[in-house]
This record gives structure tokens, C-alpha cells and sequence, in this order.
């Protein structure tokens, strides 16, 4: 169970379920989107590394230590899916579909009424399928957001 102590969310001043949330305590602050699981960032950032270590594998996968999911994984500086390496070489959940190569230039994001949803891949845990399943890839990111401690 995942206490509300641990993490810092944020909140939008229009719309619901946008924004992201942080984890405290952890060794790197990383923005995370509000509908990537809670449960696998906390992972990434205490629990795999430490797995990791004790077994010798290689220690840089996942959102804190894959400088690939950062980059390709985050969107308007908030991180909402793994690289496709993490995907294929580590098991970790996700597919192919990448959402930098979905979204259009920020000049939409100023549009009040556009909205732009994802198609699901055939992978079985295609991002479309799961977490973001219904979700206006324009509201992803943090723009117009605040941090708010909880």
C-alpha cells in the first residue's frame, strides 16, 4: 500500500485528471504523469535498483536511471512511458507506440476544443490498452499545473 505521505501531487485549475505527481524521498525528481501507475514508479525508484545491485544486472533501466525513458519517455517534461529498450530488454510494461511521434507541434495545445487520443498497437500491453486508455494525449504534461502536497 502506497501512503499518501510519499507522494506529491498536482492539480490543474480547469480540468480533471490532468497534471502529474512527484515521489518524495527519491533520489531524483521526476515528474510523473498523473495515469502512469503509482505502483511502478515507486518501483523503479526503490525497489528495482536495489534488485538490481544485489544481482549484478544492469542497473540502468526504468525512469530514474534510463536516461532513454527520460528522454523519449517524457512529454512536455513529464514522464508517462518507458523507452522501448526498457520495453524489450527488461520486461517492463508498455509497447512500441511512442507518444513524441503522436503529438503535434504545442501550437494545439492552445486549441480549447482539439483533442488527440491514441490508437492501441497489437502488443498486449500497449499503453492505449491500459493506463492511458481514453486519455486526451493534449492534457498530458506540465503545463498550467501546480504542485500540490498531499
Amino acid at each position: 500500500i502506497i501512503e499518501n505521505n510519499m507522494l506529491n501531487r498536482s492539480i490543474t485549475r480547469k480540468n480533471k485528471g490532468e497534471g502529474y505527481y512527484t515521489i518524495r524521498y527519491a533520489p531524483m525528481r521526476i515528474k510523473y504523469d498523473v495515469h502512469f501507475p503509482v505502483e511502478w514508479a515507486m518501483d523503479d525508484n526503490f525497489i528495482e535498483p536495489r534488485k538490481k545491485r544485489k544481482s549484478g544486472a544492469n542497473q540502468y533501466i526504468g525512469s530514474l536511471n534510463c536516461a532513454n525513458c527520460r528522454k523519449y519517455g517524457s512529454i512536455n517534461g513529464v514522464f508517462v512511458q518507458y523507452c522501448t529498450n526498457c520495453v524489450s530488454m527488461s520486461g517492463r510494461p508498455g509497447c512500441g507506440c511512442r507518444l513524441q511521434d503522436l503529438i503535434p507541434d504545442t501550437t494545439l495545445h492552445d486549441m480549447k476544443d482539439f483533442k488527440l487520443y491514441g490508437y492501441e498497437c497489437d502488443h498486449k500491453k500497449c499503453i492505449f490498452k491500459t493506463y492511458l486508455n481514453g486519455v486526451n494525449l493534449l492534457t498530458i504534461g506540465s503545463n498550467n499545473t501546480k504542485v500540490k502536497k498531499m
